[in-house]
């Protein structure tokens, strides 16, 4: 992590408690998060934020942060749903499921792809509970979709660790519901040589495991039967703050830096 300040914020939480839900105060301080180069900041509540982020929860002492990585667009819904109770109705407007014809005459899935964002954005914050938030309404526009581009893998392969829910469920979806019509009359970046050799690998591993005979019609589709195996559990508290530590990808500007700044 590429951590930008004079002085490095106390870790951990001040509270003897650990941050929930149930005990959060939403009259108490507020956090300046600036996102990108805009020049307003989006305000949190320290206590909300910290509950749910263990990056926040990291720099929970801190009047203000500076994540010039990320997108405007994506952590605006974040915060949209860490102020909804964690509900991915937030998420409804995207039409994951939905294909869109562009210009060139491709077809693209925008608010597939944008979910796939929202994901690494919570991975990059090290906030579980909204990674398996997304999951859960990317299995649901999966259950109304048409189309699963191939060019995702490549993404997946390359901004998500192994263990990833994420990654475990697109794998499924591959060894579930693929057949011959996904490989014709692709566009170029749907090419399956395009995919990464590891993502096909896993597949065909997955497709080894899994045996012939739960393809079946008699059973149901493993996001159907239980989608909670595709989510991600806690991390302690320390687990957590380490992996922030080590993420050499996040670069965070913290106040001191902000106001230094001409």
């Amino acid at each position: 992590m590429n951590v930008r300040s004079s002085t490095l914020p106390s870790s951990g939480s001040t509270s003897t408690q650990p941050l929930t839900r149930s005990n959060l105060s939403f009259r108490g301080p507020l956090m300046d998060v600036y996102i990108g180069n805009d020049t307003e900041p989006f305000k949190l509540h320290k206590d909300l934020a910290s509950a749910s982020s263990s990056l926040f929860r990291r720099y929970r002492n801190e009047d203000a942060l500076n994540l010039p990585d990320e997108e405007p667009h994506l952590f605006e819904l974040y915060a949209q749903w860490l102020y909804s109770k964690n509900s991915k109705a937030v998420f409804k407007d995207l039409r994951a499921h939905e294909l869109v014809k562009c210009d060139d005459g491709t077809i693209d899935q925008p608010g597939a792809e944008t979910l796939f964002h929202l994901f690494c954005l919570g991975e990059r914050i090290r906030d579980v509970t909204f990674k398996n938030t997304v999951v859960d309404a990317y299995i649901d526009a999966v259950k109304r979709a048409k189309n699963y581009p191939t060019h995702l893998a490549a993404w997946i392969y390359e901004r998500l660790p192994e263990n990833s829910g994420f990654r475990k469920l697109y794998i499924d979806i591959w060894c579930w519901d693929s057949d011959e019509l996904w490989f014709e009359d692709l566009e170029s970046r749907d090419d399956p040589l395009t995919a990464p050799g590891a993502f096909w690998l896993d597949v065909f591993k997955r497709k080894t495991e899994l045996g012939r005979t739960v393809y079946g019609s008699r059973y149901k589709k493993p996001w159907d039967s239980d989608r909670t195996q595709y989510h991600e559990t806690e991390e302690t508290e320390g687990e957590a703050e380490d992996q922030v530590e080590k993420d050499e990808t996040l670069e965070v500007v913290t106040k001191s830096e902000i106001d230094s700044e001409p």
